[in-house]
């Protein structure tokens, strides 16, 4: 993010994670990310990103194959597309590994969407990928910032994903 309030990308593209248009082109120089202006905040994850605007609108890009980008479909996107559905305006937001949660602007509500095969979204017991931004239940109070660390960790054989909350004041 720079001092304009705009996002540069560079790297690996396969999944229109750079914001540029398409999902072929790797790049090694920065480019920017595409119709997108007024960031107040960023947040990067595995190959899809979310950026919080300065009038709270959330909008994200890359890959959508579990609901990562939270509008409804399992399609990618090379663009920046806005997360409409529940939420509404967004207060913060943090990309997992193949999921996005955010607090609420209006309420501190709890927010995700995603993929959802170890539970991660914290939401009703199930195991199922949610598409759009879905409300987490029986959070009464939440901190005024939390950073999310996925980190991987391999049991038995298996890869596990499991996310370290870091919350303060």
């Amino acid at each position: 993010m720079l001092g304009d309030d705009t996002v540069w990308c560079w790297g690996r593209n396969g999944d229109g994670q750079l914001g540029v248009g398409d999902n072929t082109t790797t790049n090694a120089l920065t480019v920017p990310v595409a119709n997108l202006e007024n960031v107040q905040s960023l947040s990067v994850g595995i190959a899809h990103n979310c950026a919080l605007l300065k009038n709270a609108t959330l909008r994200c890009w890359g890959e959508n194959s579990h609901g990562s980008l939270g509008v409804g479909d399992i399609t990618n996107r090379a663009t920046p597309v806005t997360v409409t559905a529940g939420i509404g305006d967004a207060r913060s937001v943090r990309c997992g590994l193949m999921y996005t949660c955010a607090v609420g602007a209006r309420d501190d509500s709890f927010w995700c969407w995603g993929r959802n095969s170890q539970y991660q979204l914290g939401l009703d017991g199930l195991s199922t990928n949610r598409w759009v931004p879905t409300e987490v239940s029986g959070i009464t109070m939440l901190p005024r910032k939390c950073t999310c660390c996925e980190t991987k960790m391999k049991a038995r054989g298996y890869v596990v994903d499991r996310c370290v909350s870091s919350c303060g004041a």
